[in-house]
């Protein structure tokens, strides 16, 4: 007798009671080490550098916020759940803009801004060699504007790019 497993959601699953468990821990004033488990090897700490699914699966959903979330139910876009508010995307398709959200801080209390999100797309860019960079291939350009707008310029439209980068780290 087999089993149809969604291996990817059986991932976020547990991954997510991992990242709740750090919150909670956090929350209380407890320090330490986050540990995931799985039965294959992480390849590399860096999500620029790793190569293996599970390594950048594990970056994607406990270390990294994403600039847009997707709903569990349908896995549609929810930026309820990322950095960012909202996006509009031009006529052509081919240019997206972003619009971040204020009031979110890096853990040393210093502003997240648009130069943070560029500055993940443009290291994302110039590693041709990992993961993250086949999910954003088709980024011409990113640039930002002010420190709330994120812009990115494709070479091509693509219906499903929005939800392709959902998974992104923004490191």
């Amino acid at each position: 007798m087999g089993y149809n497993v969604d291996v990817r959601r059986v991932l976020a699953v547990l991954v997510t009671g991992c990242a709740a468990l750090a919150y909670t821990t956090s929350a209380l004033g407890a320090s330490g080490d986050l540990r995931i488990g799985s039965n294959q090897p992480f390849d590399s700490p860096n999500p620029f550098q790793a190569v293996l699914a599970v390594a950048v699966d594990s970056y994607d959903y406990v270390y990294y916020d994403q600039l847009v979330g997707l709903k569990d139910k349908d896995q549609s876009l929810d930026f309820s759940k990322g950095l960012a508010s909202s996006a509009d995307v031009s006529k052509d398709g081919k240019t997206i803009t972003f619009h971040l959200k204020s009031g979110i801080t890096w853990s040393d209390g210093v502003p997240f801004t648009s130069a943070d999100a560029l500055w993940t797309f443009n290291a994302t860019l110039k590693n041709k060699t990992n993961q993250l960079h086949t999910t954003i291939s088709a980024v011409k350009s990113a640039s930002a504007p002010d420190a709330k707008t994120l812009v990115l310029h494709l070479t091509t439209r693509d219906s499903e790019f929005l939800e392709k980068l959902a998974p992104l780290p923004l490191a």
